[in-house]
């Protein structure tokens, strides 16, 4: 029996329910955690892609203008990141079958939209230049991922519609508001953000019209060279060889004037001047001088 000084041991009961309480404690500090890191992911992301990216590819300083293609792919990778947390951490997950599922899902909706921002950026390409898609390997590829983003906004929609519905439950619910809950409304409200403002960079910056003329710009840049030996002909403008054998050259008399990060983030103000040419002449070349003594023009292919 006690005595007056001595405090009772605390029974079974109250040490179980002391566990669970610390065990909860616990878990609902790695939420918020996770929670924060989800979220801050998400802000990288969208700082790199729509803001210090568009800032170093139209700065003045050379140094900044050649580090903002690292800076625009860093931020491609944090905004993908984002979305599979997104997706993970998000209560979306439990009425799909679960994390698993939703990221099966996931998977599976990105390789569908690659094949077919591939497919569209091969589309993009031939209408302004009437070529195979073969002879642009550097921005077939950027305008893959830019395709990418544009068949993305279904899933932009969802997600700002689930955030704000999320959001709203939350603040205005019957339901006791816990530690929990407000870290996941701030990965919801976060999906809302980026999403609205993904959509505002799609709806200002790549439009068709302006999509046209960033294909040509983006192309010419990546893809083509700045000198052509046709023979021991040099021929004026930029180039790019075309077929296996390398022995035709397609040419733009215009020289490129922009990097590709810059005519990614061009305005419609900034590409007002630019025309897209409807034809390009093409070249045969040959290194033996008595058969082509100068280049000889095959008829240009139409836009």
């Amino acid at each position: 029996m006690p005595t007056k000084n001595e405090s009772p041991e605390p029974s079974e009961e109250r040490k179980e329910a002391a566990t669970v309480h610390a065990d909860a404690g616990k878990k609902a500090h790695a939420h918020s955690l996770r929670s924060l890191g989800v979220a801050a992911t998400g802000v990288i992301g969208l700082f790199f892609v729509f803001v210090l990216g568009d800032l170093l590819a139209r700065s003045g300083i050379g140094w900044m203008r050649d580090i903002s293609p690292n800076v625009f792919w860093f931020g491609i990778v944090f905004l993908v990141f984002y979305l599979i947390a997104y997706i993970s951490h998000s209560e979306f997950t439990r009425h799909i079958g679960g994390q698993l599922a939703s990221q099966a899902a996931l998977a599976v909706f990105v390789w569908f939209m690659y094949t077919q921002a591939a497919l569209q950026a091969s589309v993009l390409l031939n209408r302004v230049y009437g070529v195979d898609v073969a002879a642009f390997p550097g921005s077939s590829q950027v305008l893959t991922f830019v395709q990418m983003f544009l068949a993305s906004r279904p899933l932009i929609y969802l997600m700002i519609l689930w955030s704000l519905l999320h959001f709203v439950r939350y603040a205005f619910g019957k339901a006791r508001a816990t530690r929990i809950s407000m870290f996941s409304s701030l990965i919801m409200l976060s999906g809302a953000t980026i999403g609205v403002m993904a959509l505002v960079f799609i709806h200002e910056r790549l439009s068709e019209p302006l999509l046209l003329k960033k294909t040509y710009l983006i192309a010419k840049e990546l893809d083509f060279n700045p000198r052509v030996n046709c023979g021991r002909f040099d021929l004026q403008g930029v180039g790019v060889f075309l077929g296996p054998e390398q022995q035709r050259v397609m040419i733009d008399a215009v020289p490129s004037t922009a990097s590709w990060t810059e005519s990614i983030y061009a305005t419609e103000a900034s590409l007002r001047s630019v025309d897209v040419p409807t034809s390009f002449p093409i070249y045969r070349c040959s290194e033996r001088d008595e058969a082509l003594p100068t280049p000889a023009p095959i008829p240009t292919p139409t836009s």
